[in-house]
């Protein structure tokens, strides 16, 4: 029990460690964070505008709009400074007429794209697409891009079509860069969006994240926001959803644009998720009141109002509605103004108070008939028909029902959600056959490279081979070559050595015959009287040159040459045999037979044939071995 108490005690004790431990490392992370997000902030200078002014008048015009790059590349902690000394400044670049360099205008232009700069550069694009004629079609694409990106936000179709228009006709095909496309086909997809032409505006949505850099995540996340937009207008809340998690996918929580809330706080308004959506519009309002984002309070304002409506916070509803219409007039975005009406109007109609709706609605009925807009269209109308036939108007009811199932069938009915799913559907069937075909084309590589790599093995193989024996068989050639060469080298010494040991012979035979003719002048001297001695002893001092002894000695020398392993193969079997019959054997192994020995050796044959029986025991041959046969073979 108490061994059981003490384990209880530890793992508890272990698991306070752990969560202790944890904290801890919280604590910690947190204020690395913070440290890293000052430190960040610290590095970001303050920008200075009467300094920036002072640099910036005295340049050259090209060199001002390099000035201009660099300062709009800088980080500045007042960031709102800088954007009003940039639109204050930035049209003095176009007053001079000297020309400049085409180049810095469209980098220029990409930078205000992509620092978000828009508004600031709504004038000097226009005055740049106006007056400077000479720009190359890139530059006027780009700045064509910065106008129909301000247009877009404001919602004002016309505008955003007469700039896509400039934007398509400068778009060269082969020298553009892929960033002028997808800026095309996202620009194209808006208009399409605000029309309510949403087949297209998908299809060029898609188009213009094909020609996105995949490693830029900002501006595949603006056309993911976009897709989500659109989806939205169509009332596709769940493909809406699914492009918004993309969106957020790409971005990091602290890079995330504001806009990007008014999208989710939608969704989530319509997603019935009122607490999230609530949580969002007060995130936006506040954020945008802290970096002066006056448009973007409006329209956030505007989205609360309405997410209070269908709250049933009326009141509240209508105190957002008003902060937000009271921004549109001091912006004079008419557009802004319309969709508070009709939201103020919604309101009134869900708290019953029906002419008041009505005041709200009425005087948009005559301007929806040509605006370009089916969204507002399609919203004023069905308010119509809804007040109509709450207040017993049955004509006025079904006129205005009739107008708005005509508009909602042909933007957001059956027939265009179907036409863009079944698009979606071929799309993704398209996509799932590349990356089919993709896959059958890496394998299909991989199986030659294989194939190949196998074909280059057997090849090498054969190669190595063939090398092999050729060079086997020059091995072979060469080595019977130099076997031969030896052979006749061998047989030339052979000969060379016989021929000496023959003479050898001969002139042991010679001497031979020199000691006899000396032996009989001896005696013949010995009857001669003495005065004819003198001129005989000169004949045998001649005939004693050489000796029989020395002969022997050089015979035997020569024969070691010649066969240099008889000797010691022959005292391996006979270690009795002395240097005389040693050399008895030598003239016996070159085929001498006794006679001629005893000859050669001043020798009586009968001696001779004593010394071979002699050396048949020292061998121990048996009787029918042949003494000459033996030693020749050794």
């Amino acid at each position: 029990m108490i061994c059981l108490t003490f384990n209880i005690v530890k793992v508890r004790l272990h698991y306070l460690l752990t969560v202790l431990l944890s904290v801890l490392l919280c604590l910690c992370s947190c204020q690395n964070h913070k440290i890293q997000k000052k430190s960040k902030n610290n590095s970001s200078e303050l920008f200075l505008a009467t300094k920036a002014s002072s640099q910036f008048k005295p340049l050259s015009p090209n060199n001002r709009v390099a000035f201009i790059i660099n300062t709009i590349k800088a980080e500045h902690s007042n960031h709102d400074e800088k954007k009003e000394w940039l639109a204050k400044n930035i049209l003095i670049i176009l007053q001079d007429k000297t020309k400049i360099n085409s180049s810095n205008f469209t980098e220029l232009n990409h930078l205000l794209l992509e620092k978000d700069y828009v508004n600031e550069a709504v004038p000097y694009a226009t005055k740049l697409l106006i007056e400077n004629t000479s720009i190359s079609k890139a530059t006027k694409s780009s700045a064509a891009s910065i106008l129909a990106a301000y247009y877009n936000a404001k919602k004002q179709a016309d505008s955003l079509g007469k700039y896509v228009d400039i934007l398509e006709r400068n778009i060269q095909e082969k020298d553009d860069e892929p960033w002028s496309y997808m800026s095309l086909y996202s620009n194209k997809a808006n208009l399409a969006n605000v029309k309510g032409e949403f087949f297209n505006a998908a299809v060029n949505y898609q188009k213009a994240i094909d020609y996105a850099d995949p490693s830029d995540t900002k501006n595949l996340s603006v056309l993911y926001h976009n897709l989500a937009s659109m989806y939205l207008n169509l009332d596709y809340i769940e493909k809406a959803n699914y492009y918004t998690d993309l969106t957020l996918e790409l971005i990091n929580p602290e890079d995330i644009p504001l806009y990007y809330y008014n999208t989710q706080g939608i969704i989530q308004g319509k997603s019935k998720n009122f607490k999230e959506a609530e949580k969002t519009f007060q995130t936006i309002i506040q954020k945008s009141k802290q970096e002066g984002r006056a448009m973007l309070l409006a329209q956030s304002y505007s989205n609360y109002g309405n997410l209070k409506r269908k709250k049933k916070e009326f009141e509240a509803g209508l105190k957002y509605l008003s902060l937000s219409d009271s921004i549109c007039k001091k912006l004079k975005v008419n557009v802004g103004i319309f969709y508070n009406k009709i939201n103020r109007a919604e309101l009134y109609y869900d708290s019953k108070k029906l002419d008041k709706a009505l005041s709200e609605i009425n005087p948009l009925k005559d301007f929806v008939v040509d605006a370009d807009n089916p969204k507002l269209k399609m919203s004023v109308y069905e308010l119509l028909y809804r007040i109509y036939d709450d207040l017993s108007q049955t004509d006025l009811a079904n006129t205005y029902f009739r107008l708005y199932t005509e508009n909602k069938n042909k933007y957001i009915g059956d027939l265009p959600r179907s036409m863009v799913s079944e698009w979606e559907v071929a799309r993704e069937r398209e996509k799932r056959l590349q990356l089919r075909m993709a896959y059958e084309n890496e394998l299909q590589g991989q199986r030659f490279k294989k194939y190949g790599l196998s074909m280059g093995l057997i090849l090498l193989i054969l190669v190595s081979v063939t090398m092999y024996f050729s060079i086997s068989k020059k091995q072979l050639k060469k080595q019977q070559l130099y076997e031969q060469e030896k052979k006749d080298l061998e047989y030339q010494l052979q000969l060379k050595s016989n021929e000496l040991l023959s003479n050898s012979i001969k002139d042991l035979g010679i001497q031979q015959t020199k000691d006899w003719l000396r032996n009989q002048l001896n005696q013949i001297l010995d009857d001669l009287p003495n005065a004819h001695k003198k001129k005989f002893n000169v004949l045998k001092q001649e005939l004693k040159s050489t000796t029989t002894h020395e002969l022997l000695a050089d015979f035997e020398a020569k024969f070691q040459t010649t066969y240099s392993d008889f000797y010691k193969r022959l005292k391996s079997i006979g270690p009795d045999l002395s240097p005389n019959e040693l050399i008895l054997c030598a003239l016996i192994k070159i085929n001498y037979s006794s006679k001629d020995i005893a000859l050669l050796t001043n020798r009586s044959l009968r001696t001779i044939e004593n010394s071979r029986s002699l050396i048949r025991k020292k061998l121990q041959l048996s009787p029918n071995e042949n003494l000459q046969n033996f030693i020749i073979s050794i």
